[in-house]
C-alpha cells in the first residue's frame, strides 16, 4: 500500500503505511441464482498527518445484487472520501462479469465509475479485463490489464507519478 507515502513530501509529511478495512454485509439469497448483499465497509489509514491534511479514512455502505455471471454493486459515502474535503456522499458502481469459457478458464471483466462529490474533476471510471487459468492442487494463475480515466492533474503526486496509470498485472496464487 503506498499512494499515501507516495503523495507525502518534506513540507506535508505522511507516516501511513497501513491500510485497515472492516467490513460487516449481510448475504441473502433471493432464489437459486440470485443473492442480495448489503454491508458497511471502513477503509482506516493510521499513522501522522501533516496539519490541514485531511485524513483519508472512509466509511461506505452498499448494496449489491449478483446471479449467473454477472454482479453490481452500489457504494455510497457515509463520511468524505479518501482524503477529498467535502466529497461526503460520493459514490461507487461496480458492473463485474465472470466467464467461464471452458473448463478451469475464467475470462472477467469490470467497469465502475466512481464520482466525488464536490469535485468533479476527481471523478473518474475505472476498468479491467482478465484471464485466470485455475491449475491442479490450488494453483491459479491470473493476468489482468487495469486502466482509469482519471485526471492526471488530480491524481499525479508530488513526485510527477500518475496514480491512475494502466497496470497489467500477472498473478501466481495457492489455495488452501
Amino acid at each position: 500500500m503506498s499512494w499515501l507515502p507516495d503523495v507525502s513530501t518534506a513540507d506535508a509529511h505522511i507516516s501511513s503505511s497501513l491500510e485497515i478495512d472492516v467490513c460487516a454485509d449481510w448475504r441473502l439469497p433471493l432464489d437459486d441464482a440470485w443473492k442480495l448483499d448489503l454491508g458497511l465497509y471502513t477503509y482506516y489509514y493510521p499513522g501522522d498527518y501533516a496539519r490541514g491534511i485531511p485524513r483519508p479514512h472512509a466509511t461506505e455502505a452498499y448494496a449489491g445484487i449478483s446471479g449467473s455471471i454477472f454482479s453490481l454493486k452500489y457504494s455510497h459515502s457515509l463520511t468524505n472520501t479518501f482524503g477529498f474535503a467535502d466529497s461526503r456522499h460520493s459514490d461507487y458502481i461496480d458492473a463485474s462479469a465472470n466467464w467461464k469459457i471452458r473448463p478451469s478458464w475464467l475470462l472477467s471483466g469490470h467497469v465502475g465509475p466512481q464520482r466525488i462529490k464536490n469535485t468533479d474533476r476527481a471523478s473518474y471510471s475505472d476498468w479491467k479485463l482478465g484471464i485466470t487459468r485455475n491449475l491442479a492442487d490450488g494453483f491459479a494463475l491470473a493476468l489482468h490489464f487495469f486502466d482509469t480515466n482519471a485526471d492526471a492533474s488530480i491524481y499525479t503526486n508530488p513526485h510527477g507519478e500518475f496514480l491512475g496509470r494502466s497496470a497489467a498485472v500477472l498473478r501466481a496464487t495457492k489455495t488452501f
